[in-house]
């Protein structure tokens, strides 16, 4: 499968310049033609160089770009490490404690068990 120059993220290549259109008068000379297209070379040189130029300074400010977010990126995979390792620690004691508590217990002290872990009611307070 062949890529084209636009799959590949680079700029597309430069747009060619019309042709020079020539006509044959009494007062051109071989030279005056010569150097009329020597002049619309160096033009067209100039400004295929200013293009290329653009595209380079493009290129370089895209991969400073794509540097930090790659940096960015490091620094949240490490903190997403950091905080999966805490959570899988968490949950794996979490299991433990109930595995412990329905070892503990029966079956119907789990049932009241709700009624054992609610808070304390505090002077005052009326039942609902």
């Amino acid at each position: 499968m062949k890529r084209r120059l636009a799959d590949l993220g680079e700029a597309p290549a430069p747009k060619r310049m019309p042709p020079v259109a020539r006509s044959k008068s009494d007062g051109d000379s071989p030279d005056d033609t010569s150097m009329m297209t020597s002049q619309t070379l160096r033009h067209q040189n100039r400004q295929l160089a200013a293009q290329m130029h653009a595209y380079r300074r493009t290129i370089a400010s895209l991969e400073t770009r794509l540097k930090a977010h790659e940096r960015r990126q490091h620094g949240f995979e490490g903190t997403l490490s950091v905080v999966n390792r805490a959570w899988s620690g968490f949950d794996r004691d979490l299991q433990h404690l109930l595995a412990e508590v329905d070892a503990a217990l029966g079956k119907d002290e789990l049932d009241a068990l709700p009624e054992v872990l609610a808070p304390p009611k505090e002077e005052g307070e009326e039942e609902e």
